[in-house]
């Protein structure tokens, strides 16, 4: 069983909040993208995954660089960029169509991978701030669950908005009634993203002020060292 107590602290709560609508934009996106590429553009379900794929290395690159800027900026401001930068960027799929060069899509995934993980890490590294050692397992079983149903339902509804927008039968002809149903598609995911922006404000730094040591320890010792110059 889920021990719901635990959304009563507010850091946890807001953290849980904001991943669930990330994970629905982010993964709703990722189940559209590839159905784009091999309705749209006539593409293999291998090519599809060659394209999208490139997210996770975008995932990867970013976290190198997030991780060191996480400590001197806090977690607000770095989530709520980033899921806005992800909404804009879900906006600019909007730009895609019948004839876009592969490339191009396989760059935009790439940044896209990197907005994600300007939101992940410092989710992962600030969500447990205020849980209790004993309560870890019980946090863990939640995030798992949230993230789990979230992306769930971000699927499920870019899933029917393209089940409504879409025309019978466009998977066999494409064209442009077809690129503007996944249009709507990204916007829809857009949107989604936007909402998770707006809780990201919502998330006090110092609840997390255990995670920021480091920050922390670093001025500390200029500091001591500036009072030891002028000593």
């Amino acid at each position: 069983m889920l021990d719901l107590r635990l959304l009563q602290n507010r850091l946890f709560r807001s953290m849980m909040t904001t991943a669930s609508f990330t994970s629905a934009a982010w993964l709703g996106m990722l189940f559209v993208m590839p159905l784009f590429l091999q309705v749209a553009q006539g593409a293999t379900p291998f090519q599809s995954g060659l394209t999208t794929f490139t997210e996770a290395v975008g995932v990867m690159a970013g976290s190198q660089v997030f991780g060191r800027l996480y400590p001197r900026i806090g977690p607000r401001r770095m989530m709520a960029t980033g899921q806005f930068a992800m909404a804009c960027l879900m906006l600019c799929l909007t730009l895609l169509d019948a004839n876009t060069n592969q490339w191009l899509i396989r760059g935009l995934m790439f940044i896209l991978g990197s907005t994600m993980s300007c939101v992940i890490l410092p989710n992962q590294a600030a969500s447990l701030a205020q849980i209790a050692p004993s309560d870890t397992g019980r946090a863990s079983a939640i995030m798992n669950a949230v993230q789990r149903t979230s992306s769930a339902m971000g699927v499920a509804v870019l899933a029917t908005v393209l089940a409504l927008v879409l025309p019978p039968g466009s998977e066999e002809t494409g064209g442009p009634v077809t690129v503007h149903g996944f249009h709507v598609a990204f916007v829809a995911a857009a949107c989604i993203a936007l909402v998770s922006s707006f809780f990201a404000l919502r998330i006090h730094d110092e609840d997390a002020a255990s995670t920021l040591r480091r920050k922390v320890s670093a001025e500390t010792e200029a500091e001591a060292e500036a009072v030891a110059l002028v000593d």
